[in-house]
């Protein structure tokens, strides 16, 4: 069977996979990326179908969280190729996001990303489907270190005036700072 024959059979056998997992932090209840390997792995197997990853994109950033623990929130755009035994292939993309302090944020945000790809491929049913719009996370404002901001102001003074719209995107400025970039800026030029 050609790719799209494998994947529609593959489709045709797939159950429901519910919400049994419990988030323990915000209560909320989700399907695992278990849930979903466990449900699909002999699926695939059957219809003889692989699935390769290739990571597209990759950002890291170091964020701290409200309780001021340094968190590093990971970013990955990720190819998915679905392929059959006769050699055709389906790909599709998913961008896959992950918080974590130590050094799995790369691997928590492969598994989301591979997790909603085949639960929104495969239009996996489920008890209920919460929004991802009903939440939201306060991250704590990204501030701009003294010395990396008198660097800024140096550069500034001396003509690089397009750093000021960098700097007001990327951080959170003080109405203090704001104050010294404007008097920082050459005479001349403008704002």
């Amino acid at each position: 069977m050609n790719i799209y024959e494998s994947l529609a059979a593959i489709n045709k056998e797939i159950k429901a996979i519910t919400k049994d997992q419990k988030n323990t932090q915000q209560g909320f209840k989700f399907r695992g990326i278990d849930d979903v390997m466990n449900q699909l792995h002999d699926l695939f197997a059957k219809h003889e179908v692989i699935i390769l990853p290739e990571v597209l994109e990759r950002t890291r950033e170091e964020r701290t969280n409200q309780k001021g623990t340094v968190i590093f929130t990971t970013h990955l755009t990720i190819s998915y190729c679905f392929l059959a035994i006769d050699g055709t292939k389906v790909c599709a993309i998913a961008v896959g996001e992950s918080m974590d302090s130590g050094d799995k944020g790369c691997n928590k945000a492969m598994s989301v990303a591979l997790k909603m790809v085949l639960l929104e491929m495969f239009l996996i049913p489920t008890q209920e489907m919460k929004d991802p719009d009903s939440e939201t996370h306060e991250i704590k404002a990204k501030i701009l270190s003294d010395v990396g901001f008198s660097k800024a102001l140096e550069r500034i003074a001396n003509g690089e005036v397009e750093l000021i719209e960098k700097l007001t995107n990327a951080y959170t400025l003080t109405p203090a700072q704001k104050k010294l970039i404007e008097a920082s800026v050459p005479e001349g030029r403008l704002l």
